[in-house]
This record gives structure tokens, C-alpha cells and sequence, in this order.
């Protein structure tokens, strides 16, 4: 008799007289990535169930932290907001064994804010129980808004991870490209060249050009001294051969002088070309790190913001006491 009527008596004294009123404000958001939620609705029409569930689990884990805890302990002091309840199940009561240590308290906070997660959808329901219903709402408002700012502080770090190392890359080609234009810039300045290569072609061809005009007056000249040995024109192509052959020798050595400070200009200019190609590979590499970061974020959106309930969800009082009685009809079955 004793198995059935002291737990009732008890289960009846705390829930039916004792056990404060709970309420409960409840938030529904979803945690989207556009990368993993893409894979997700592959895996979906090819037959295999389930959303991307990561955000939702980081999510969880975040907030049912010790770094959220401090965070929410600092805004809202737990021990005292939580201390109005009944003698049980207050925070520092004796379902906490009236611990009121930082462990036990986080323990306690874990017990009053409860996340679940629909494997199938992704949703993920928040729920914030309290001694009254604006303690509720308000740290279920904050703990929504820290999610936000939590998985925003991931995202600058996805950013850092991917796109930190394809700009430092781009700006230090960037800053080479300009140093290799300065070396060029240089160089030009300092021998009086703007093409070597080109300034060389145009000198040998003017080499060739004379070289050929000097040899027609040459036939024309060695014509008249052997038809016409006194031809007064004789002199005059002899003058011009003359000039011919001297500019010819002119524009040769200019061309031999140009040939050791070329290679100086080629290994200049290649080392320019190398450098835009590899600029333009890094800022490809750059874009590609973006667009990849930004498919790597996750964003949160609220399906039902938090609610501020005006009556109380718990506990459950007939729930309970029922329980226990069935639970002691049990044992004195069982005992008997």
C-alpha cells in the first residue's frame, strides 16, 4: 500500500499545489546553405531522402554552448532569473542538488532551452521555458539574434579561408606587374630605346635597303666608266656611293650596338609577359574563391519568430500524476 500511496501523495502535493507554471516561447527557422542544399535536392530526386541538416546541427551546438551560456548568463543573470520557480526546479533548487556554480548553471540553461531538428526538412524549432513569459521571449529574441551573428562570423571566416589567399596572390602580382613595368621604364630611359627588337629590324632592313641602292649605282657607275670614261655623271655617282655605303655602315653598327642590350630587354619583357599571365590566373582564381565562398555561407531565416505567450505551457500536472500512479501500480504489481 505504502508503493502506491507515498509517490502519489507526493506526485499530487508538488504538481497538483507546488510545481510553478512554465512558459514556453517557441521560434521555427531554417538554416540554408545554397552549396550543401543544392547537393541535397540532388540526393532528393534521385530518391534519397533528407535536407542539409549541418547548418541546423551548428546551430544547435552553438547555442547550447558554454560560449552562449556565458554570453546569456552575462545579459540575464541565470541564477537570478531563473530562481522564482518552485524549490524543485528553480535554478540552485534540488533538481540542481542547489548548485549554483557556472557548471551547474549551464546545465540548468541547457534544461530550459530545448532545439529540435526535422532531419527531413532541415526546421529546427528553438524553445525557451521560463518562470514568466517575458523572461521566455526575451532570451529566446537574443539567442535567435546570437545565432545570426554567430553563423555571420563563420561566413567572414569561409571568406578569410577562401578568398584571403587569392588576394594577397593578386595584389602581390599586381604590385610585381608594377615593378616590372618600372624595370622597362628604366631600361628605355637609360639606352634610348623603346623596342629593341623593332628598333634592330628597322636598322638591318635599312642596312639591306642601302646596301642594295649601293650596289645598282655601283653597276650604274662601273656602265659609264667603261662606255663613257669622261661622263661628268660618273663623279656624282661616286659621291652618292659614297653616302650610301657610309650610312649603310652607320645603320649596321647601330644594329650591332642594339644586340647585347636586347637580350637585357627580352628578359625584362618575358618576365613582364609571365607576370600578366599569372595576373590574370590569380584574379580567375580570385572570382572562382568568391563565388565558392559565397555558395559556402549559411543564412538563417525565421520560418515563426519567437512568441510571447500569455499562458502557460507546463507542466503538465495530470500528465505527471498519472504517471506516477501507473508507474506505482506497476511495482505493487510487481511486488505483490
Amino acid at each position: 500500500m505504502t508503493v502506491v500511496a507515498v509517490p502519489n501523495f507526493i506526485a499530487m502535493t508538488y504538481w497538483g499545489l507546488i510545481a510553478s507554471p512554465v512558459f514556453q516561447s517557441d521560434t521555427i527557422v531554417i538554416v540554408t546553405n545554397p552549396n550543401k542544399d543544392s547537393d541535397s535536392l540532388t540526393s532528393l530526386l534521385a530518391g534519397n531522402a533528407g535536407a542539409s541538416t549541418s547548418g541546423a546541427w551548428i546551430l544547435k551546438n552553438r547555442l547550447l554552448s558554454w560560449d552562449e551560456f556565458k554570453s546569456i548568463d552575462t545579459k540575464f543573470h541565470i541564477a537570478e532569473t531563473y530562481k522564482h520557480g518552485d524549490f524543485v526546479a528553480r535554478a540552485g533548487g534540488l533538481s540542481s542538488f542547489w548548485r549554483t556554480d557556472d557548471i551547474a548553471l549551464w546545465h540548468y540553461y541547457q534544461s530550459m532551452v530545448g532545439i529540435t531538428i526535422d532531419e527531413q526538412t532541415g526546421i529546427t524549432q528553438v524553445n525557451v521555458k521560463g518562470w514568466n513569459s517575458k523572461d521566455a521571449y526575451e532570451i529566446s529574441q537574443t539567442l535567435i539574434q546570437d545565432g545570426i551573428t554567430h553563423l555571420n562570423h563563420l561566413n567572414e571566416e569561409e571568406d578569410n579561408d577562401f578568398i584571403s589567399s587569392a588576394t594577397q596572390e593578386s595584389e602581390r602580382l599586381q604590385k610585381q606587374l608594377a615593378e616590372d613595368e618600372h624595370a622597362i621604364s628604366q631600361w628605355r630611359s637609360q639606352h634610348g630605346y623603346l623596342s629593341p627588337v623593332s628598333d634592330y629590324t628597322s636598322l638591318a632592313d635599312q642596312a639591306v635597303q642601302l646596301t642594295t641602292k649601293h650596289i645598282e649605282l655601283n653597276s650604274q657607275y662601273q656602265s659609264i666608266v667603261r662606255n663613257a670614261p669622261g661622263n661628268p655623271s660618273a663623279s656624282s655617282l661616286k659621291t652618292q656611293m659614297s653616302v650610301i655605303e657610309n650610312a649603310s655602315a652607320d645603320a649596321r653598327t647601330a644594329s650591332q650596338a642594339i644586340f647585347p642590350v636586347a637580350i637585357e630587354y627580352e628578359t625584362l619583357d618575358l618576365k613582364r609577359e609571365t607576370d600578366s599571365k599569372l595576373m590574370v590566373a590569380a584574379e580567375t582564381a580570385l572570382q572562382e574563391a568568391r563565388i565558392k565562398s559565397a555558395q559556402n555561407h549559411y543564412y538563417l531565416k525565421t520560418v515563426s519568430h519567437p512568441s510571447e505567450p500569455h499562458a502557460p505551457s507546463g507542466p503538465q500536472r495530470l500528465k505527471w500524476i498519472l504517471l506516477v500512479l501507473v508507474i506505482s501500480l506497476i511495482l505493487r504489481a510487481l511486488l505483490a
